[in-house]
């Protein structure tokens, strides 16, 4: 039996983080969660997380910020980023994309199963 894949999600509303680590705990993933980019990014150093959800508008540093110092990581640089926000323009996606964001979803585009599926897209793709 292969171990619980591990999820960062880094969100800084509780009621959503709350929903989305339920809804992923229930598929069988292993979800830590993070409620602010600074916070997110101890925590990948200290979990080493199979992926990572990642928020852009949060308090203390920013999803995007977050990404550009995991990327600089030689630890941490080959973990997948999804950015799921509400952060809906095109510099915000280029911006994401641009600092090593592996997709960018739209939080209020995605039901809690699309959102499964997609990070189960993700692990196929990037089989460590």
């Amino acid at each position: 039996m292969k171990p619980t894949q591990k999820i960062l999600l880094v969100e800084d509303e509780f009621k959503v983080s709350k929903i989305y680590r339920e809804h992923l705990e229930r598929a069988g993933y292993n979800v830590f969660v993070a409620h602010d980019g600074q916070e997110g990014l101890m925590m990948a150093k200290n979990s080493l997380p199979d992926i990572i959800l990642l928020d852009i508008i949060m308090p203390v540093m920013d999803g995007i910020e977050m990404l550009k110092k995991l990327k600089a990581d030689s630890g941490l640089a080959s973990i997948p980023v999804v950015i799921l926000t509400n952060l809906d323009t095109t510099e915000g996606v280029e911006a994401a994309l641009k600092a090593g964001g592996t997709n960018y979803l739209i939080k209020s585009n995605y039901s809690l199963a699309q959102l499964e599926v997609k990070v189960r897209e993700v692990f196929k793709n990037h089989k460590s």
